[in-house]
């Protein structure tokens, strides 16, 4: 099953593996009971002081879609706070189950890696950020079809954020983790990315508990992947680089 799931079971794994490994069950506990609170109390205010007002605007409140479009903005707006109130604290234990689950697995080598930071998750500029905050309408407005679109154009993007952890403890410049992204389609984001970050994107729209818990899980999905890779000679691109550059020293 794992064989056919490919790069699609690691999330999955991930989020199992972090329910069984008491050592992660201190962050997790704190994200998700953090998660929890502010999701209901978002939920709770937006609808208190934000759905009758909206109602009111949309047609007067008299015509009979006014208060569904109201639910939907607010369920949107409450999704919003939700996850900037979280942006911060999920970012940085993100980055320490990552770290604590490679340590676990002992793929962690820290005479050669670098702990990522939260410095490059802050910048809000970034295309992922972008393409994310757009489309996230999709998810809320559309039930179901519209999450499936929204998780299959933000795919690389989420990939590329959760395995952006790896590469920046290796060492990898941004150029080089594009081609990475590519390496196995050329011109065109590589399948195996694709399909990571959609099961990612997935797991994370489920409600409450997944920006929360299922957000750590892909997080530890990410650095049981990151392990598989040390174990097969780390990522393509650098195989690659390091094959060029074996070449380029046979020819002088």
């Amino acid at each position: 099953m794992c064989c056919l799931l490919g790069s699609k079971k690691y999330p999955l794994r991930g989020l199992l593996y972090i329910l069984t490994s008491p050592s992660l069950w201190g962050t997790v506990f704190l994200i998700v009971s953090f998660g929890i609170l502010v999701s209901i109390t978002s939920l709770i205010l937006v609808f208190t002081f934000a759905f009758q007002p909206q109602m009111k605007v949309i047609a007067d409140g008299e015509a009979w879609y006014s208060s569904v479009v109201a639910i939907f903005l607010c369920l949107l707006e409450a999704s919003l706070i939700t996850l900037m109130m979280l942006f911060f604290v999920l970012s940085s234990s993100r980055k320490k189950v990552f770290v604590k689950t490679m340590q676990l697995e002992g793929k962690w080598k820290a005479e050669e890696m670098v702990e990522p930071t939260v410095a490059k998750d802050i910048n809000c500029c970034r295309i992922g950020f972008i393409v994310s905050t757009i489309t996230l309408p999709l998810h809320v407005i559309i039930p179901v079809i519209g999450t499936f679109i929204y998780a299959y154009i933000n795919a690389p993007f989420a990939a590329w954020d959760c395995m952006d952890m790896y590469f920046d403890a290796i060492h990898m410049d941004e150029s080089l983790q594009r081609e990475e992204l590519k390496l196995w389609n050329r011109g065109m984001y590589s399948t195996k990315y694709l399909g990571f970050g959609f099961v990612a994107i997935l797991l994370e729209t489920i409600p409450i508990l997944g920006p929360s818990l299922c957000s750590l899980g892909n997080a530890c999905g990410a650095a049981l992947w990151a392990c598989d890779m040390e174990a097969r000679g780390r990522p393509m691109a650098l195989q690659e680089l390091a094959s060029m550059d074996d070449k380029s020293r046979a020819l002088v």
